[in-house]
């Protein structure tokens, strides 16, 4: 029997549609904990469109993929498919965006480890049900406190953390 305390981590799935949501999770993590943001107790406009953006990507592939037909993989199936390993969440000032980024890993981790991902492709109705509903859990946090909670003035307690690296450059 595996143990538990180091299987439970998946670094691989079988499933491309699989692959394809975890690598957008991923990058929402990274987006949005590198973000303009991060530092601050607030979340600028350009950081909510941007969040919006990751958002409609991601329901729009997950739609997209759920209805595919079946695909008949025999002679390929099951061939894993390496997945990049989850970023560590860094400690940021901005606790809506903390909270934003540990709902899209979870959500990585459920997609990650769902029973979907020992499919050749596609997503089983469950999984996909559940991956929606972590996307509205993601869209109502923006929503019903993001843009009207915050920010919020803490002068004793930030800045605490450093500032997030500079985006990515050119070639």
């Amino acid at each position: 029997m595996a143990d538990p305390t180091t299987s439970i981590l998946q670094n691989a799935t079988a499933n491309l549609h699989v692959a394809m949501v975890v690598r957008l999770l991923d990058r929402v993590v990274k987006e949005v904990c590198d973000s303009q943001s991060s530092p601050l107790t607030g979340t600028r406009i350009a950081d909510y469109a941007r969040i919006d953006q990751y958002m409609t990507e991601l329901e729009s592939f997950t739609e997209f993929a759920n209805k595919l037909p079946e695909a008949d993989y025999p002679k390929s199936h099951p061939q894993p498919v390496a997945l990049d390993p989850a970023m560590k969440i860094p400690p940021m000032d901005n606790d809506s965006l903390w909270l934003l980024a540990q709902l899209v890993d979870t959500a990585r981790f459920e997609v990650a480890n769902s029973n979907s991902s020992r499919s050749p492709s596609g997503f089983l109705p469950g999984d996909y049900d559940r991956w929606t509903s972590y996307y509205s859990d993601i869209r109502r946090l923006v929503s019903e406190h993001m843009k009207k909670a915050t920010p919020t003035d803490k002068p004793e307690s930030t800045p605490t953390y450093p500032l997030p690296p500079r985006g990515a450059l050119g070639v």
